[in-house]
């Protein structure tokens, strides 16, 4: 019986090497072809100019407030006395503007009464920080149902813009020129203005500047700007907002509500 030849088996292992080898690589090489033209149409978006001219559109397009409170005569005129009433902290003219049954609560928290007690009107209605909400809502505008009968302010809540990245986190400057500071202080040094755009924040802290109480805000801009600014001219949805009703010749305030 003759010895098998050493040399060509091994010669029949080296091939049957190189030909496994081979097929790997080949399927290595398939998979890699199938990704080839997701990384051209990635690589097109990257740096075509109409994809880099939507991106600058997104940082640079402002949410000004849509204001229709002057389309209905009526109203205009009631708007610029309630607005008027606030400033002055009048407690009388603002209660003849709240209907009876109003609703200030989710929990059954509803009626003129509990309003009063809620926003401490009853004993101390010179600090109320009602006054501040409501002009910080007048100032964001407001819109009207179809029937032209409602209005309901502000507009971020009952018209919103489209949130860029996802409502959480982040926040949606309401003023034009609000200042960036690098501290949650009105001393803070100013570092940036910005005008009606979304900016991501977090919150620091209370504040309350000439009797009006807001948080602080550290915020980075769509642009990367960091800093801080005061919560009065930031809106992130969920802040307060009310609905006056025209009953029988009156415009009556029926709901003033916050959360989601």
């Amino acid at each position: 019986m003759q010895k098998p030849h050493t040399s060509i088996n091994y010669e029949v292992t080296i091939k049957n090497r190189f030909l496994k080898m081979y097929k790997q690589k080949s399927k290595i090489m398939v998979r890699f072809a199938l990704w080839i033209p997701i990384f051209v149409v990635i690589g097109f978006l990257t740096f075509s100019p109409v994809f880099a001219e939507k991106i600058e559109e997104m940082h640079t397009t402002t949410f000004p407030p849509v204001d229709e409170s002057a389309s209905v005569p009526s109203f205009a005129i009631f708007w610029k006395n309630f607005k008027r009433t606030c400033e002055n902290r009048d407690v009388e003219s603002l209660e003849k503007c709240v209907d009876k049954n109003i609703r200030c609560g989710f929990g059954g928290e509803d009626g003129i009464q509990n309003f009063i007690k809620q926003w401490n009107l009853d004993k101390n209605p010179g600090n109320s920080k009602i006054w501040g909400v409501l002009l910080n809502i007048i100032r964001q505008g407001g819109v009207f149902d179809e029937k032209k009968t409602n209005f309901r302010a502000p507009t971020i809540f009952f018209r919103p813009p489209k949130w860029p990245f996802g409502q959480d986190n982040w926040g949606l400057v309401t003023a034009e020129n609000v200042n960036i500071r690098d501290t949650p202080s009105t001393k803070g040094k100013l570092v940036d203005k910005i005008t009606y755009d979304f900016v991501k924040i977090s919150f620091l802290k209370e504040d309350t500047i000439d009797g009006e109480t807001f948080p602080w805000y550290e915020v980075v801009t769509q642009k990367g700007q960091k800093g801080a600014i005061w919560g009065k001219f930031i809106s992130t949805g969920y802040e307060h907002r009310l609905e006056f009703e025209k009953i029988g010749d009156n415009w009556l305030l029926t709901f003033l509500l916050s959360g989601d």
